[in-house]
C-alpha cells in the first residue's frame, strides 16, 4: 500500500505499465469511489532508483502525455547503516495538483518511511526466527 492506500500493480521491468488503484469517499457526496492512476516505469538501478511516470486521475484532466509527471526515488548511503531517500517529481501537470503534493508529501515520506521500517523489522525477525530454529 503506498500514496493514499493504493495499490501498486507492475512487474518493475523498464517500460511495463504501473498502476495505482485506490477507494475513497468522493469529497462532495457520500459515496465510495475508485480512483486509478497509472504510469510506465521509466528506469530502474537495483537498490538506488527508481523513475516513472505518472498520470493522476484524481483532478479529471485528460490522460495525454502531457498531463504526466515524472516521479523518481533516489537512495542515497548516507554512512553505516543510514540511507536517505530522496523524492523528485517533475512536469506537474496542473496547479491544484502542485499544491496537492505540497501539502500531501510530509504524510506520503512518513508513510514510506513507516513501510520501509516495518518490512526491515520482517526481515530481520525472519532472520532471527531461522537463527533460532536452525542453532547447533
Amino acid at each position: 500500500m503506498y500514496l493514499h492506500g493504493s495499490s501498486v500493480i507492475t512487474d518493475w521491468t523498464v517500460g511495463s505499465e504501473i498502476s495505482f488503484t485506490r477507494d475513497r469517499l468522493h469529497s462532495s457526496s457520500y459515496f465510495r469511489k475508485t480512483d486509478r492512476d497509472s504510469g510506465k516505469v521509466l528506469e530502474i538501478e537495483k537498490e538506488k532508483l527508481l523513475k516513472f511516470s505518472f498520470y493522476s486521475s484524481i483532478e479529471g484532466y485528460p490522460d495525454l502525455p502531457e498531463n504526466y509527471s515524472i516521479v523518481s526515488y533516489t537512495i542515497n548511503g548516507q554512512g553505516v547503516n543510514s540511507d536517505r531517500l530522496d523524492y523528485r517529481r517533475i512536469n506537474i501537470p496542473i496547479e491544484i495538483e502542485k499544491r496537492n503534493q505540497d501539502k500531501c508529501m510530509p504524510g506520503m515520506m512518513e508513510q514510506v518511511k513507516m513501510l520501509a521500517e516495518e518490512s526491515f523489522a520482517l526481515v530481520l525477525l525472519c532472520h532471527l526466527k531461522y537463527r533460532i530454529l536452525f542453532r547447533r
